[in-house]
């Protein structure tokens, strides 16, 4: 009897906000090589495997395995370094040798870029996927980036894909929880340097009564939160009211 497979599906919030951090890191290296990310087109699309490449698909796309046995596929186009050399240059790239060299140098970059973003290591040499990626609630998941025209594909596995869309999940759940948690009142005390008292001195302590505390004037407070002191300061005056002049080393050594 064999064990029964485990089901995986990724919600289309988790792949869109995927989506836009990859489109967000292409098109600043686009930028950076002055291609306009909306005059090349850029896309950047991720879903379900089944739901967005099936079995017919398939045989059409030449596949690469990742390097280090990850269980990852890029099928890249070789049209791809003459569209971007279209997208830089125009017309004018068919009669320049550095147009060409530029466009595979600005190729290749891409590439690494995408692969990185996606936290997949380099892509080896040609194999083809298993066929089991393809079955419906398998967890892997297609990425397919458009640009001049030209589209590269990859297929991520569940176990890397998981690895990624957590990673984004968990980075969602933060940034949702950080305007809750931004405003959460703190209560701060001013703490002065503790001493001792004998019990019948406290008892015999009246209206008028001085006490000498060992804090020296010279000697900063420590500003404690839930009883932990991440700041000093010394005791000032503002607009008529006690304050706390914070330490600029200690401040310093908070940031």
């Amino acid at each position: 009897m064999t064990a029964p497979r485990s089901l995986h599906h990724w919600s289309q919030r988790v792949l869109a906000e995927e989506a836009r951090k990859i489109e967000a890191a292409l098109a600043a290296r686009c930028s950076q090589w002055g291609l306009a990310p909306d005059a090349a087109g850029l896309a950047v699309g991720l879903d379900n495997a089944p739901e967005m490449l099936g079995q017919p698909d398939l045989a059409g796309l030449a596949w690469q395995a990742c390097e280090g046995n990850t269980p990852a596929w890029v099928s890249l186009s070789e049209t791809l370094p003459d569209a971007l050399a279209h997208g830089l240059f125009g017309e004018a790239q068919d009669e320049a040798r550095l147009a060409r060299a530029l466009a595979q140098n600005m190729a290749a970059d891409l590439v690494s870029t995408l692969l990185q973003t996606l936290a997949l290591p380099g892509v080896g040499e040609r194999a083809t996927p298993p066929a089991d990626l393809f079955q419906r609630w398998s967890g892997a998941v297609v990425v397919r980036v458009a640009i001049c025209g030209v589209v590269l594909t990859l297929l991520i596995a569940a176990e890397p894909a998981r690895r990624l869309l957590r990673r984004e999940r968990k980075a969602a759940a933060r940034e949702a929880l950080t305007p809750l948690i931004d405003a959460l009142p703190i209560v701060l005390n001013a703490r002065l340097q503790p001493f001792a008292l004998p019990i019948a001195k406290l008892q015999s302590l009246a209206a008028g009564d001085v006490l000498r505390l060992p804090h020296r004037l010279d000697e900063a407070l420590q500003l404690c939160a839930s009883g932990v002191a991440p700041l000093a300061g010394w005791l000032g005056e503002k607009d008529g009211h006690r304050a706390l002049v914070l330490s600029p080393q200690k401040s310093e050594a908070q940031s």
